[in-house]
């Protein structure tokens, strides 16, 4: 079996370390996984997109942004606009509500005309019911039970692996070494304690996710929640 899997956002998120995690936990559990990613030249607040394909035997296609995908963690509006059409029947979307401020033109977040303006105060409003959907605050937990911002990403990508089901959260912290660059070891327990946090919110809200009985592509079923 093969996933498609995305995560979005802008630089500065952690975006980067988030997918390179995802695969690497992938690797510990003996499944195969090709990554790719896609970012601009600005290290803060430029576009930055990483889809991750994890399968438990050779990987069938490499990884392209703009196929069909089985689930997303998107971190900005835009990427939510971004991602929502191309996620399969089935299949999940969690998304970060601690942020407001993106553009609600459809044509700024997708192929060539992709923009990051953040002008537009918008409210994300999921438009499928057969898709699952879990909405997360993930930079205001981050910022209050954490006091750092910079853990967001790994907050929502542990809510994202407890429902998913894609690799254990336990993967996950045993391969942050491989994930981060030697000078960042130092992170590693504020690391695990961003995935547990996330981990636990899941957990605890899981009765907020919309259409839980459509996902069929990944985690368990939901269907009673």
């Amino acid at each position: 079996m093969q996933r498609e899997l995305v995560i979005s956002g802008v630089g500065g998120q952690g975006i980067l370390v988030g997918s390179q995690l995802l695969g690497h936990s992938a690797l510990a559990e003996g499944k195969r996984s090709m990554y790719f990613s896609m970012f601009q030249g600005a290290q803060r607040g430029g576009i930055c997109e990483c889809l991750v394909v994890v399968a438990d035997g050779r990987v069938e296609a490499s990884p392209v942004i703009m196929q069909p995908l089985d689930g997303c963690l998107a971190m900005h509006p835009n990427s939510f606009l971004r991602f929502e059409p191309l996620i399969d029947p089935g299949g999940l979307m969690v998304y970060n509500t601690s942020i407001k401020y993106g553009t609600s033109d459809t044509k700024m977040t997708s192929g060539e005309g992709l923009g990051m303006k953040i002008d537009t105060q918008i409210t994300l409003a999921p438009n499928r019911t057969d898709i699952a959907y879990l909405p997360i605050p993930a930079t205001d937990l981050a910022i209050e039970e954490l006091g750092n911002s910079l853990q967001a990403t790994l907050v929502a990508f542990g809510a994202f692996l407890e429902v998913s089901r894609v690799v254990s959260v336990e993967s996950a912290k045993k391969s942050l070494g491989e994930a981060l660059p030697a000078h960042r070891h130092h992170l590693i327990p504020i690391n695990e304690r961003a995935l547990d946090l996330g981990t636990q919110w899941a957990q605890t809200n899981i009765g907020n996710m919309q259409n839980p009985g459509s996902l069929t592509l990944l985690g368990r079923s939901l269907a009673a929640v």
